[in-house]
């Protein structure tokens, strides 16, 4: 019986190797025969590794752990001292340690390299959308000139983000519990009238506005604010649609990248 010096409790014995080397070659679906013809052994050889009545030399180790795609920790049942590590992976390093300190070198460098171009393919891709600081004002006058007040910046691409042209921050609080102070705002270029019922961004003069379109205004959300409603003399512009919000650490600029 094992005991643990610490508590004078018995231990679970280690798996035997042969009950080890079993359920992995079950688990990947390998006959026996091929496994056996695989490490250049007999099948009888391998057979008496199974039931357990011989045990194979520890310099085979690392190859059963390829042959079995399982770690060394994974073959003897221990803690593994580099988690996740395949007996593939550890027969690479192995044959790492053997070469001369150049080509340590070359190889190092090359993975460096290889692991760069995998963080690129994986990084989310970022689009450039058009943001403007002074906003739509949402009950409070935002007295900017929307033509000449943008910004590019960079956001990743999600089917929202695909859809917008532009950015807004909100100010004021008429158009809550939807849109509050400081909220962005994504906003799709509309080049044609807009649906009645949506939520838009709206330019009168040198103000914009965020606001519910209507037939008989421009309303808000917050039922404190009076509808907006102009005369046939005031020229109001559509600027788009508001197709959702994004957070400010979303946004990257130029010099970020």
């Amino acid at each position: 019986m094992i005991l643990d010096l610490h508590t004078s409790k018995p231990l679970s014995p280690l798996p035997e190797i042969g009950e080890v080397i079993t359920r992995y070659r079950s688990i990947r679906g390998i006959r026996q025969k091929d496994l056996a013809s695989a490490l250049g052994i007999s099948g009888k050889v391998l057979s008496s590794w199974e039931t357990g009545r011989t045990r194979p030399d520890i310099s085979m180790a690392p190859q059963i752990c390829h042959a079995l795609g399982i770690s060394l920790a994974e073959l003897y049942g221990t803690d593994d001292p580099v988690p996740g590590l395949t007996g593939h992976e550890e027969t690479l390093l192995k044959d790492y340690r053997t070469l001369p300190d150049n080509m340590k070198h070359y190889v190092g460098k090359m993975i460096h390299e290889l692991v760069i171009v995998s963080e690129d393919q994986h990084r989310p891709r970022r689009i450039p959308l058009l943001y403007f600081e002074h906003g739509l004002a949402a009950g409070v006058d935002a007295g900017t000139d929307f033509q000449q007040k943008g910004s590019t910046v960079w956001v990743e691409e999600t089917p929202e983000t695909r859809m917008a042209d532009y950015i807004f921050p909100v100010n004021g609080d008429s158009m809550e519990p939807d849109y509050h102070e400081g909220d962005l705002v994504l906003v799709r270029k509309q080049s044609t009238k807009m649906d009645y019922g949506k939520v838009g961004a709206f330019t009168v003069g040198n103000e914009q506005y965020i606001k519910l379109f209507e037939p008989d205004g421009l309303h808000s959300l917050n039922p404190a604010f009076r509808t907006l409603t102009f005369g046939p003399d005031e020229n109001v512009y559509l600027i788009g649609e508001v197709i959702g919000t994004i957070s400010p650490e979303d946004i990257v600029t130029l010099d970020q990248m």
